[in-house]
């Protein structure tokens, strides 16, 4: 007997003369389609139709090995002898690399499947007539997130006030007053709360219809991260809060009460929940030195942790630990992909690793940063990855290519958020050197119309947006607002002259051109 498994991931065979189930691990690998010389001998495999398939397997006494896979040639009923363009290898080729070389229907469906995105041609561009906004504070901002309909934008930082703004228009609609620093925030995915983690421990809970605080609690250590799920199952709203203690604590919001303590070993600095809530990834490690140190051993807990969470009839939350993946340095970002398939995990090894969830967290992608990594976000098809950090640029990769497509121009400092918006329409970061959150218009192209577009954008003046952009930086560091009380005065997010992106050359995706196989290209 032999079987694929449901996910096409596993192939199982059982025979006569054997007490046990062979399982071997499979991946697609996408050939050409050639005639095949009449000369070639394929006595040694042995093929069996089924249907307008066939499957090869190794003639009598062979033995499917990971380290010599066996191809196979398809002849059908009147055509000529050709190569596979789906044949199995056993190994452990990158799912990722394989999409790129793709040249069969079937191998890119089952690839789009495995990964959770579109595999056609796309890219991401700045629409000319959308100039970035500058949403304006008192003081540096450190953390920024969507709602969930993309219709609001939070923000806060060294200002002490969480502010509430409209993407579209780049108007303010609140500010709600905290008292001190805070440094990260966080969105319920059902859109109900919001709620913000402080310097001096505190977490505060906000309402997001009223915009008004409903509750605040206090941890035992520095709160690093934050992360919000509404997984139904639950029946409430479940808040992951990283400390310096070096446990995840998960508390129910809105009434604050603890549900479990998750033990990471190291510092949290990143907590995320999949887009079902059912898994929890908290990234860290420990690191007294801030970053002097540049050699760090096993007993720092650089790694991420991911459980699975579930909620059971008598007894509650339960979580069970899934994976420990190790890094070689701090973690400072997880982020899953929309799709739920696939997480990224960036840290101070300037390295963003892409796993895959459904085949035990194997890497399938490693994007390399010119510096550390503080902040990941997915688009919304869960194509594009957007990173930045100490680099102090932000850069949007493309997980199907590996390369760079989008670079923005570099800040004065370090960035230390960044987010797509779930409409697909802005994207938005924040960090040091800067009294603003910037939120840029993009827009997602395919084929022909994309290039149109780009080459519009590409028209408009490159050199210009770069002289203006350490003006506009200038400009914000000696902007003094209003009190806190203006909540809703249109000053607050008045725009700040011009657009301060550009489009030129990518030196980050020149300088691996040779590691990618793909055509790199200035202004792409």
């Amino acid at each position: 007997s032999v079987a694929f498994s449901a996910d096409g991931l596993w192939l199982a065979s059982s025979g006569f003369g054997c007490n046990q189930i062979d399982l071997h691990p499979i991946e697609l690998v996408a050939t050409v389609p050639v005639e095949d010389d009449d000369n070639v001998d394929n006595d040694d495999v042995d093929i069996v139709n089924i249907g307008a398939a066939a499957v090869a397997s190794p003639s009598a006494g062979a033995r499917l090995s990971s380290t010599q896979p066996k191809r196979a040639s398809l002849e059908g009923p009147r055509m000529g002898k050709l190569k596979s363009a789906g044949t199995i290898k056993m190994g452990s080729m990158s799912l990722a690399k394989q999409a790129s070389m793709r040249n069969s229907l079937h191998n890119a469906k089952l690839i789009s499947a495995l990964l959770g995105m579109p595999l056609k041609p796309r890219r991401v561009a700045l629409p000319g007539k959308k100039p970035p906004t500058q949403l304006m504070h008192r003081d540096e901002v450190l953390a920024l997130a969507f709602s969930p309909d993309g219709a609001r934008l939070y923000s806060t930082g060294e200002g002490a006030s969480l502010h509430v703004w409209e993407p579209r228009t780049g108007r303010p609609l609140a500010a709600c007053r905290l008292g001190t620093t805070a440094t990260t925030l966080a969105v319920s995915s059902s859109g109900r709360y919001v709620v913000v983690g402080m310097i001096d421990r505190r977490v505060a809970m906000f309402d997001a219809g009223s915009n008004k605080q409903i509750g605040s609690f206090e941890v035992e250590s520095e709160v690093l991260s934050l992360a919000l799920t509404s997984h139904k199952p639950f029946g409430f709203e479940v808040l992951a809060v990283g400390t310096a203690e070096k446990k995840v604590l998960l508390t129910s919001i809105p009434s604050g009460e603890r549900i479990a303590t998750l033990k990471h070993g190291g510092d949290v600095r990143t907590v995320s929940f999949s887009p079902s809530g059912s898994l929890l990834a908290a990234g860290g490690g420990t690191d007294e030195m801030h970053g002097l140190m540049t050699r760090k051993g096993s007993e720092r807990e650089m790694k991420t942790v991911v459980w699975e969470v579930s909620r059971q009839l008598k007894k509650g939350l339960v979580t069970r630990q899934l994976r420990t993946i190790p890094s070689d340095d701090i973690v400072h970002a997880t982020a899953f992909a929309p799709s739920g398939k696939v997480i990224a995990i960036g840290g101070e090894a300037s390295t963003i690793s892409v796993l895959l969830i459904d085949r035990h967290f194997e890497n399938i992608a490693s994007l390399p940063s010119t510096a550390g990594v503080r902040c990941l976000s997915w688009s919304p098809d869960s194509r594009f990855l957007a990173s930045s950090g100490e680099n102090m640029q932000v850069v949007i990769w493309d997980i199907m290519s590996e390369r760079v497509v989008l670079q923005l121009p570099k800040a004065n400092d370090w960035i230390m958020s960044v987010a797509f918006s779930p409409g697909s329409a802005w994207l938005a970061f924040c960090g040091f050197g800067c009294c603003a959150a910037q939120l840029q218009a993009v827009e997602f192209l395919d084929g022909a119309m994309e290039e149109q577009k780009q080459d519009e954008v590409d028209a408009e003046g490159v050199s210009a947006m770069e002289d203006q952009n350490e003006l506009l930086v200038a400009a914000s560091l000696s902007l003094t607002l209003p009190s806190e009380s203006c909540a809703g005065d249109p000053q607050l997010a008045a725009p700040v002259s011009q657009p301060i992106v550009y489009t030129g050359s990518l030196p980050v995706a020149q300088q691996h051109a040779q590691r990618f196989p793909v055509n790199i290209s200035a202004g792409r």
